[in-house]
Formats: structure tokens, sequence, C-alpha cells
């Protein structure tokens, strides 16, 4: 769409696999969209995807990553590169990768925070963030190159900055980070709205 009313349905797309795929996210970065991992369940039967697509406005291509397959990830452009954390493939994840043409990915250290999927990811003030998810319940990080990770909330084992969520929908608008809804504890589907300016 052009101006958010009239939408196209984009019919020149590529199969990703033998069936449907889920839990897929995207990114843009050097001019291309970039589709990334996801789950199959039905046709090939159950696989987590390290597939990856680009797409120029024209044509789509497909690359296989180095990464092990995932969904309910994260992939970002950050510092000239595509960056995937975490996500789930039989079990939450907490790896970091980096690409700087999207083809070929080399792994970071271990990150402090703990393994998630159903996350958020931001570029904020020149560093990456990572927000909340399953598994982690109300805790943010940042770096400023991908490798050395600095907490930036309270967690649950004191007065959290944030309540626990994950789904959420995480934008930069307006100078400010803004966590919006999600899950909460217990199954519990909030209809807050959080932002901060640092």
């Amino acid at each position: 769409s052009t101006d958010g009313k009239q939408w196209n349905s984009e019919t020149n797309v590529p199969r990703i696999s033998c069936d449907e795929v889920f839990g897929a996210d995207a990114a843009v970065f050097k001019n291309k969209i970039w589709v990334s991992g996801g789950v199959t369940y039905i046709g090939c039967g159950k696989r987590y995807l390290s597939d990856v697509f680009s797409y120029d406005g024209i044509m789509w291509a497909k690359h296989t990553a180095s990464w092990p397959g995932r969904h309910y990830h994260k992939i970002v452009e950050f510092n000239d590169k595509l960056w995937v954390m975490g996500g789930y493939n039989g079990g939450a994840m907490n790896d970091v990768w980096s690409s700087g043409d999207g083809i070929n990915w080399k792994q970071s250290s271990t990150p402090p925070w703990s393994a998630r999927y159903l996350h958020g990811a931001v570029v904020f003030n020149n560093r990456l963030y990572v927000i909340g998810g399953t598994s982690s319940a109300n805790d943010i990080w940042s770096t400023a190159e991908g490798i050395k990770w600095r907490q930036e909330t309270k967690t649950t084992t004191g007065m959290p900055d944030i309540d626990p969520v994950s789904g959420a929908g995480v934008i930069v608008y307006d100078n400010k980070i803004w966590i919006i809804s999600g899950f909460g504890t217990g199954d519990v589907y909030p209809k807050y709205i959080w932002n901060s300016a640092d």
C-alpha cells in the first residue's frame, strides 16, 4: 500500500517450503525486504526453518543461513548488518547472529539475557534493544555493537519498571521506545502502553 487504505496482494511470492509457514520475521536491509525463519507443520511435518528470502522489489532470492532454524525470533538491521536474535526451536534460544550481506552469518558471543522468544527488538539512540519475551518476563537489554550487553531495567526479582510482557508491539516513535499490549502473566492480555525516552 502507498496510502494505508488501498492494499495490493503480492502474487510473485516464492513458496518458502512444501507448506505454509508461520512465526517468521522480516526487516529492511540494503534496500531489500528480508524474511527469515519460521516453522512448518503440515506438508513436510514440523520443521524449524533457517531459510532467508530477500526481495528487491522485482525478484525474490532464497538463501540458507548457518544459524539453527527457529520461529518467534527477531531480525533487525543495526550497524549496517542484519541481526537475528533468540527464538524457539523446541526450546527458547538466546543466540545472536549477524550478517553484512544477509547470506554469510557469524555468531556473536552468548549474551547475558536469558533465552526467549516472542520478544521485541528495536534500534534506538544507536543501540540495539531486546525487550521482554516468553521465558524472560520484563527485562530490557541493549548493546552498542552486538557483543557487550547492558541491562536497562530491573527484573521480576525486584520492583519491575515494566510489567512482564511477550508478543508485544515494540516500535520507535517520537524519539521514544513504545511497548504496546502483548501477553501478560497468566495468559492475561493487558491493554497498556509504555514508552521511554532513554
